[in-house]
């Protein structure tokens, strides 16, 4: 605990929050993996967004070098676009990432917030997201406590809806969960605790979720 609490000093001490990105530089899109490689020989250096938990709430950061990261290349199919004008199906974006190779199946849709940077894209540090298909045919993110603890003023007005997935995501609970923190991490009334299992009762379509994205923890590496 004691070198939990000096490393997040450091990062606080010797990081400034992001408002150096341009909105305009911003991508938002649903795709689906093609492939991702691990970057050899790639030296840790600060990289321009990092995030770090405090009181289960993520904050982004600017960090010189103090955390080890792991940089990898993803090409991507692009189903749907929400923000920005990419001109080709696929996209190629770097992926920083402090646990290894990010954990992304080819066989399911994920919501990416990506910017370009000096002609670079890449990947907003663990901004994306996995969705479902409901009944209505309609893609959505279920129900995510950050971006509803950390929503910046001025309030959004987006509750998160009750949805009928089609096939309902089941998020594992393992016997050394304490009470205490399942709770938090899966709250009533927006999550079902069953078998072991947290399954989502409510979530937020994509095109409110993206409000609720860019209004929470992303706000400040725009502002």
């Amino acid at each position: 605990m004691k070198l939990f609490k000096t490393l997040i000093l450091i990062l606080l001490t010797t990081s400034s929050i992001f408002g150096q990105i341009e909105k305009d530089s911003l991508f938002v899109f649903t795709g689906k993996k093609i492939s991702i490689k691990k970057v050899k020989d790639f030296e840790d250096k600060k990289t321009l967004i990092d995030s770090i938990i405090v009181n289960d709430s993520i904050i982004y950061v600017e960090v010189p070098n103090v955390i080890q990261d792991y940089k990898y290349r993803g090409k991507f199919r692009i189903i749907e676009q929400y923000k920005g004008d990419l001109t080709d199906t696929k996209i190629e974006f770097d992926l920083y990432n402090h646990y290894g190779k990010p954990k992304l199946s080819k066989l399911n849709t994920f919501l990416f917030f990506v910017v370009k940077i000096n002609g670079e894209f890449q990947l907003l540090k663990y901004a994306y997201h996995r969705v479902y298909e409901t009944d209505n045919g309609k893609l959505a993110v279920p129900y995510d406590k950050n971006e509803y603890r950390n929503q910046k003023e001025p309030i959004l007005n987006i509750q998160p809806e009750k949805m009928n997935f089609r096939k309902a995501p089941e998020f594992s609970i393992y016997k050394d969960d304490s009470p205490d923190w399942i709770k938090r991490a899966f709250p009533k009334p927006f999550y079902q605790i069953e078998n072991n299992k947290a399954i989502p009762i409510y979530g937020n379509y994509i095109e409110d979720y993206i409000k609720l994205r860019l209004n929470g923890t992303l706000k400040e590496v725009f502002d």
